[in-house]
């Protein structure tokens, strides 16, 4: 589940698991499937609406609900069905991350070691309509909220989409509050959580591991792209270990017992895995630095475009740092906790949230 599924599942059970806010949650699938496809009703504690049928049937099954509230996780052409289908509904629109230019040009300068295929899913995304459905639904008198999961995002909506909203608010996730005490392995252990796509860089990760010996890397993730273009594991050193995907009581396990949390992206927004990873007291090792997280609970080793073999050696001083100095690391990490616990939880985001549908002229 990426970071866009993440966010949608927290928002269900928050509204499911707590029926006294009064607030129904439905979710929308944004893909098309035929009538005889299996089709879940419920998920994450919430109903499931389904495209299916013609575009008339799905307007009118949209129109029928009678929504309060539209809410869009960061913005796509394929959601436009929903917003005009009920074009005065009010749309808070959870902006997670943002392409501008200067993200799409490091982006673009990615690379695939020892390959000569474009890597897949770093395609631009054309953001031109985003900026016609905002002035048309202002044409409309369409209540609209804007909010970001952190505050570096804001400055990068105007370049990306080509509008600037009057406000952004700032929109913390939602997360649980741990409860156990933090056991870490007794070997060093490094995680590496995430895609093992090219736009996750998973090779630096094996790389570091082979420097490593004495080190465990595990690897929680899986392919999405197979093929030309894509990243497949091979001839791994014995102590890496990849697990595909780890969800639940398991993933907290480990991510909880790891030493440090290792990411290698040449591209991110907040990453949910930042959070998870401070949550359980472990600090973060990483060439992005999403509003300086990075650097205040961990070692920020800088930027890196291409391949990002350049910047192995400082990958490699900074586990050093970390795995030889055990204060820092456990102060790093319980810095980490404190941030996330005092940030990051239901009770801020309801806060926030029931400001923002005030400000729409929504008291729910």
């Amino acid at each position: 589940m990426g970071g866009f599924g993440w966010a949608a599942k927290q928002l269900s059970q928050c509204f499911s698991q707590n029926v006294e806010l009064g607030i129904e949650a439905v979710l929308l699938m944004a893909r098309k499937v035929e009538a005889s496809h299996t089709k879940i009703e419920t998920l994450h504690g919430s109903r499931v609406l389904w495209r299916t049928g013609t575009l008339r049937e799905q307007f009118r099954r949209i129109q029928a609900e009678k929504f309060d509230l539209l809410v869009s996780i960061d913005n796509q052409a394929i959601y436009r069905l929903f917003f005009w289908a009920v074009p005065r509904t009010p749309i808070l629109f959870w902006i997670r991350d943002p392409w501008p230019p200067a993200d799409k040009a490091l982006i673009q300068s990615l690379k695939i070691p020892g390959s000569s295929h474009p890597p897949r899913g770093t395609q631009s995304r054309d953001m031109r309509s985003f900026c016609l459905d905002y002035y048309l639904s202002q044409a409309l008198g369409r209540p609209m909220s804007f909010a970001v999961p952190a505050p570096f995002l804001a400055d990068k909506i105007l370049p990306t989409y080509g509008f600037q909203p009057a406000k952004i608010h700032y929109l913390p996730n939602i997360l649980a509050r741990n409860t156990r005490p933090v056991q870490k392995f007794t070997k060093p252990t490094v995680i590496v959580v995430g895609r093992l796509d090219p736009i996750k860089r998973p090779w630096l990760a094996v790389a570091l591991a082979e420097k490593f010996p004495t080190v465990d890397f595990i690897f929680l993730g899986e392919n999405h792209f197979k093929g030309a273009g894509g990243w497949e594991a091979e001839a791994l050193p014995a102590n890496v270990q990849m697990l595909g995907h780890v969800d639940g009581e398991q993933k907290a396990q480990l991510m909880s017992s790891a030493w440090v949390l290792l990411n290698t992206s040449i591209h991110e927004g907040l990453p949910v895995t930042f959070q998870e990873s401070l949550a359980w007291e472990t600090p973060i090792i990483s060439c992005v630095n999403p509003d300086q997280v990075t650097a205040h609970f961990g070692i920020f080793v800088g930027d890196a475009n291409g391949t990002g073999l350049q910047i192995l050696p400082k990958f490699e001083a900074a586990l050093n740092t970390l795995l030889h100095d055990s204060d820092r690391r456990e102060y790093l990490g319980k810095a980490g906790r404190i941030w996330i616990e005092s940030t990051h939880n239901q009770a801020n985001f309801l806060s926030v949230f029931h400001s923002l549908c005030q400000e729409m002229n929504l008291f729910l």
